[in-house]
């Protein structure tokens, strides 16, 4: 018997390749997947994660090529791969992240006064459009809440400290970055 990728069951009927175990040469991992695969058909298994490690960047070929994998998405430090090995149902792998999500903020300092900005790079730069004022806006980290990514927008762009009041509203807008949707937040902050 033919050693397999180490892995472990997921809650689903799928399996998670522990990238801990990753074999070190392309030819050894191209052996193991192949012995792993057809294992895991045999088994039943539907869906198969497959984490690869930017040091072991040398399989993502063999893992498309050779393995039917494709890409889910990709971080600094590893891109992963997914397989459904079911030929006779689609497949049922969630999809990567779908949303970027953005916040912008209206401030206001109780005598009629609002934080406008120009900005120095993106859209709305002041080379190109001297004359245009903005509210503040940034992007939400991941695992920020909403009005903490405001308040931090606000101090990065202007200095100046603010709490959070309320949301005023959102937009849903579709095929913006790299095609995918984007949850606009505008927040009343003081």
């Amino acid at each position: 018997e033919r050693k397999m990728l180490g892995h472990a069951a997921d809650r689903y009927g799928g399996v998670i390749v522990d990238d801990a175990t990753l074999p070190d040469t392309v030819d050894a991992f191209a052996a193991q997947l192949e012995a792993s695969i057809a294992a895991w058909i045999a088994a039943g298994v539907r869906g198969v994660w497959l984490k690869i490690p930017k040091e072991r960047a040398e399989y993502v070929g063999t893992a498309v090529h050779a393995g039917g994998f494709r890409f889910h998405h990709a971080e600094p430090d590893y891109v992963m791969m997914t397989r459904w090995l079911p030929t006779d149902e689609p497949d049922m792998l969630p999809p990567n992240a779908s949303h970027q999500v953005g916040v912008g903020a209206f401030v206001h300092d109780g005598k009629g006064r609002v934080l406008l900005v120009q900005e120095r790079r993106g859209p709305a730069a002041a080379a190109s459009r001297p004359d245009f004022w903005k509210l503040p806006t940034g992007l939400v980290e991941q695992g920020e809440d909403i009005p903490a990514a405001a308040v931090r927008e606000v101090e990065e762009e202007t200095g100046v400290k603010t709490e959070f009041h309320s949301i005023l509203g959102i937009r849903h807008g579709h095929n913006v970055a790299f095609g995918k949707s984007d949850m606009f937040f505008l927040v009343a902050l003081r």
